[in-house]
C-alpha cells in the first residue's frame, strides 16, 4: 500500500470511493456526507490544488485524504492553541466501506502527520461529525485534542474539533 497524490485522471476512481462512502453513511443513517458534499466540484478544486492524496494498493483506490491549509469560517469560533503560524488541516479522509477494519484510516494518518513534519507545520487541525464514533475514536487514539464544536450547513449535529501540537 502507498500514499501518493492523486491526478486528474483518478477523479472516476476517487468519486467511486466519494459515491461508496456515501452510500456506506446513508445506510448508517449519518448525514455527514451526501449529495452535496463533496461534490465532484469540491474533488475537482482539491486535484487542482495538488492536496488530495489517494491510498491505493494494486491500483486500487482504497482510501483518500485531502491535505491544505484552509481553515472553514467555521473555525473561527473555537478556542485554538495560540502563537500557531504554519497550520496543516486535514479534510475528506475517508476509507472504502469494502477495505475498513485494515488499520488503513490510521496508515492515511501516518501519511498526514509525515506530511506535517516534513513540511515543518507545528500542528494539525481537523473536525470529526461529532456521530461518527469511528472518526472520533481514531482522532482521540492518535493523541489529537478536542478543542470545540462547529455546526455546518445542512448537517443536524455539530462536528467536534480537534488538534494535534507537533514538536
Amino acid at each position: 500500500m502507498n500514499v501518493t497524490a492523486a491526478v486528474p485522471e483518478d477523479i472516476n476512481d476517487i468519486m467511486s470511493l466519494v459515491h461508496a462512502v456515501i452510500r456506506d453513511m446513508q445506510n448508517k443513517n449519518l448525514d455527514q456526507w451526501d449529495d452535496f458534499y463533496p461534490d465532484i466540484h469540491t474533488i475537482k478544486n482539491d486535484l487542482k490544488n495538488h492536496s488530495l492524496y489517494i491510498l491505493r494498493e494494486q491500483q486500487k483506490c482504497m482510501g483518500m485524504v485531502v491535505l491544505n491549509e484552509e481553515q472553514d469560517k467555521e473555525y473561527e469560533t473555537i478556542n485554538w492553541s495560540g502563537g500557531l503560524e504554519h497550520i496543516l488541516v486535514i479534510h475528506r479522509l475517508c476509507i472504502h466501506p469494502d477495505w475498513r477494519g485494515k488499520g488503513l484510516a490510521n496508515s492515511l494518518m501516518d501519511f498526514a502527520e509525515e506530511y506535517a513534519v516534513k513540511h515543518h507545520y507545528q500542528c494539525i487541525r481537523l473536525d470529526a461529525y461529532s456521530v461518527n464514533p469511528a472518526a472520533i475514536g481514531l482522532y482521540n487514539n492518535r493523541g489529537y485534542r478536542k478543542v470545540g464544536h462547529v455546526y455546518f450547513p445542512r448537517r443536524k449535529f455539530p462536528f467536534y474539533c480537534f488538534e494535534k501540537i507537533l514538536s
